[in-house]
């Protein structure tokens, strides 16, 4: 009722109807994609969440691998060396001419 005491017409209900369903709706979209965006990245949020269950391990071919792309990007280098650090820290370590990399 508008504040002259005469009934809305159809057009202002109308709106209103059209302003709130487009609200809750949008509202609703709104969620919906939220939680299916975080559904989608579910395994990297668990890996920031809790840092302490992911580990990195190297595989068999770790030092090779390493070994190639130090001759890739530095082919007169002599004498590439590779040395791997105990555990808990396992991680691959290259060293070319005194340079670690």
């Amino acid at each position: 009722m508008r504040p002259d005491g005469k009934h809305e017409g159809l057009r202002q209900s109308m709106g209103w109807g059209h302003t709130w369903s487009g609200l809750v709706l949008g509202w609703l979209l709104y969620a919906i994609f939220l939680t299916g965006t975080l559904s989608f990245f579910l395994d990297e949020i668990n890996q920031w969440m809790w840092p302490e269950l992911h580990r990195s391990v190297p595989g068999p071919a770790t030092a090779r691998l390493a070994v190639e792309s130090i001759e890739k990007l530095a082919p007169d280098a002599t004498t590439p060396r590779t040395s791997a650090r105990p555990a808990p820290r396992t991680v691959s370590e290259v060293t070319v001419n005194g340079a670690a990399s």
